[in-house]
């Protein structure tokens, strides 16, 4: 949670909970544990999540693990195969991810999975009141 303003206390966990209820009913996706295969150890969270940070509709490949599972390359196996079931199975035009520029293990998995930098935000132009880059990936499959 470095790179958010804060952690979450109960009431926000709720709600953040209860957002991801609600994107699974209305988009059929939000967040997935991701657990080892061997242990079944919960390790982090990847998903796809229904955004309007830029005041459009977009979906974002979000990815958070914890400290002691970074650097195995889970979150960019797990972040692949988010942005390959968007493509395939949702069928979206492109996805994105919004990336604090100060985190660079986030940046570079965005870069393994292709995304590329499509735009910087300020702090007073999106939701999260901070500096942002958005990434960008398009699905090649997708006629245009």
């Amino acid at each position: 949670m470095e790179f958010y303003p804060a952690t979450k206390n109960i009431e926000e966990t709720h709600h953040w909970i209860r957002r991801c209820i609600v994107n699974y009913e209305k988009f059929g996706h939000c967040f997935w544990a991701v657990l080892l295969r061997d242990t079944r150890e919960f390790i982090g969270q990847c998903g796809i999540l229904y955004q309007n940070m830029r005041h459009r509709p977009e979906h974002e490949i979000g990815y958070m693990f914890q400290r002691p599972f970074w650097g195995h390359g889970y979150a960019t196996e797990a972040a692949a195969a988010c942005r390959d079931w968007a493509f395939t199975h949702f069928r979206y035009e492109y996805v994105v991810s919004y990336i604090d520029p100060r985190n660079t293990r986030s940046l570079a998995v965005a870069k393994r999975i292709g995304m590329t930098l499509e735009q910087s935000l300020a702090a007073a132009d999106n939701d999260w009141q901070k500096p942002l880059d958005v990434y960008r990936v398009d699905n090649r499959h997708q006629p245009r």
